[in-house]
């Protein structure tokens, strides 16, 4: 008797995987099994727990980028004195048009995007494209270009003048290397990507642990207030928590 439950119980599980997988996509699900060593319900528990740990990101990477692009903002308005700056210097003269000139239109083709879609998007209405509007819609990518070298020394290291808190001694580079492995990192969890695994597909955690170390410190160096209200929110430290038992 028990022998049968026992096999009902196994071919219920491989049939939930099946279906699963089905949904999921096997390619996808395969590096989750690989990791647990061929257990097909851990191995859709480590599914379901990295999905958690990415949930458990977003309140931090929401409010750090919020937080950057409007302090960013604040400090370049004062900067050209002028609340339609981000225009104003896209146009003829403007740094922005200066940058597409040389070389790097990054900025410039992120303000075309905004502009493309916001076109498409009102089309019927004659709501205007104004400075807010592209504060909130641009590219996380815009906001954390502007500690590249060569933006820095055309702003006059303004910039890092967003940072209230800065420890002593903090360079440009130190900053922009944080940011640049925040948006790498935002980019894996907004397109659902698996934030648990090493290059070698074993369950390592160092990558989203480096990520919230970067997030706090930006955060709590803009604000130490706002890392207090994300810390509050939610807490990775205890998704990764999760996904280490269960690797064990």
């Amino acid at each position: 008797m028990k022998g049968a439950l026992l096999q009902n119980s196994i071919r219920l599980s491989i049939m939930r995987y099946n279906h699963f997988e089905k949904i999921v996509s096997k390619p996808r699900l395969n590096r989750y099994l690989k990791a647990v060593k061929s257990d097909h319900k851990r191995a859709i528990e480590l599914y379901k727990l990295n999905l958690e740990l990415s949930q458990s990101f977003y309140p931090y990477l929401s409010l750090c980028e919020v937080a950057l692009r409007n302090s960013i903002n604040s400090v370049l308005v004062n900067y050209f004195n002028d609340p339609e700056w981000i225009k104003a210097q896209n146009r003829y003269g403007g740094f922005i048009d200066d940058l597409a000139k040389g070389g790097d239109s990054y900025l410039q083709r992120a303000l075309e995007q905004v502009d493309y879609h916001f076109k498409i998007r009102n089309r019927r209405s004659n709501v205007p494209l104004n400075q807010d509007r592209f504060i909130s819609e641009v590219s996380i990518g815009f906001w954390t270009r502007f500690f590249k070298p060569n933006h820095y020394k055309i702003l006059k290291g303004r910039p890092i003048q967003i940072f209230t808190k800065l420890p002593r001694k903090t360079k440009r580079g130190f900053i922009n290397s944080k940011l640049q492995n925040i948006e790498d990192f935002r980019n894996r969890v907004y397109h659902n990507e698996a934030i648990c695994f090493s290059s070698t597909q074993q369950v390592n955690l160092s990558m989203p642990k480096k990520a919230y170390e970067d997030i706090c410190s930006i955060i709590e160096w803009i604000e130490p207030q706002l890392l207090k209200f994300a810390q509050n929110l939610s807490d990775p430290l205890e998704a990764m928590d999760k996904i280490t038992r269960l690797s064990r």
